[in-house]
């Protein structure tokens, strides 16, 4: 159904008019019938015909804006997400997640915060706080309800750091979290609060705003004795290999600007030779 033009020529004068139209096929063409005559097109100024459309969209129960009152919001990506949501399906990757966690007790989701975390993995790397905003934002990923991941549970391998050590001395090596905006500070105090409240042992803290898990360490009573800030990651190469010792449990973890594979790597060496 759509608005037509009609011009007619008589004599010296042509006239148009508006015909309310819509088309059907009549054996295997298409032909336009006629629903409504408007009249005399000159007689329809924009005012009129905004009238008319309101008026109608009052009728029917229907809203009615004027194309520059249309804003559109922050759209929400769904394609990628679908089609890693049907891969990890096939795969059966939540049933396997779910039998490498028989006999735990889990408080969190976990299956659920795996798939969000692999997903935007693969789709936009980012620290797990940034992935957090984009699952409330801008991500639709099919089976998993943003209200149902809340970000403290994207945190929970301090935990798992915290669970395994028992009885060893454990390190988090934490590097900078990125694209924070200007409350990168106090969420990496957040961290470090964490971190005090977990009671792990020794807290590297590597990067300029990494200082803030120093900060929020010490503000919960933690931080007291093995608790070192880093510049940046070759001072944290430069002298973190000789800090761990044999048996310890150190857990590394940074967004992925800071690089700290390097680090991982010297430690995992250290740990097998």
């Amino acid at each position: 159904m759509f608005v037509r033009t009609l011009t007619v020529r008589r004599g010296q004068r042509t006239y148009r008019y508006l015909k309310l139209v819509e088309n059907h096929t009549v054996n295997g063409h298409t032909v336009q019938k006629t629903l409504v005559n408007l009249g005399n097109a000159d007689r329809w100024t924009d005012e009129r015909l905004q009238q008319a459309v309101a008026t109608l969209s009052s009728f029917v129960g229907l809203p009615w804006s004027r194309l520059e009152q249309v804003r559109v919001g922050q759209p929400r990506q769904l394609g990628t997400y679908l089609a890693l949501g049907q891969l990890w399906d096939e795969l059966g990757m939540d049933d396997i997640i779910g039998r490498a966690l028989a006999g735990r007790e889990m408080e969190i989701p976990v299956a659920q915060y795996v798939r969000a975390m692999v997903f935007h993995r693969l789709v936009d790397p980012c620290s797990k706080l940034a992935l957090h905003r984009s699952m409330a934002e801008r991500m639709l990923v099919p089976g998993l309800d943003p209200s149902d991941l809340p970000l403290h549970g994207y945190y929970r391998s301090l935990d798992y750091l915290a669970s395994v050590g028992t009885g060893r001395r454990t390190i988090a090596i934490i590097g900078d979290m990125g694209e924070l905006g200007e409350a990168s500070r106090e969420y990496h105090r957040e961290i470090g609060r964490r971190v005090a409240e977990l009671g792990i042992d020794c807290l590297f803290a590597v990067g300029e705003e990494a200082a803030g898990y120093i900060e929020g360490a010490r503000e919960s009573g933690g931080c007291r004795e093995c608790c070192y800030h880093f510049e940046d990651r070759q001072a944290a190469l430069d002298a973190i290999p000789d800090m761990v010792r044999k048996g310890d449990v150190a857990l590394v973890k940074a967004s992925r600007f800071i690089k700290l594979e390097e680090l991982s790597e010297a430690l995992a060496g250290q740990a097998e030779s």
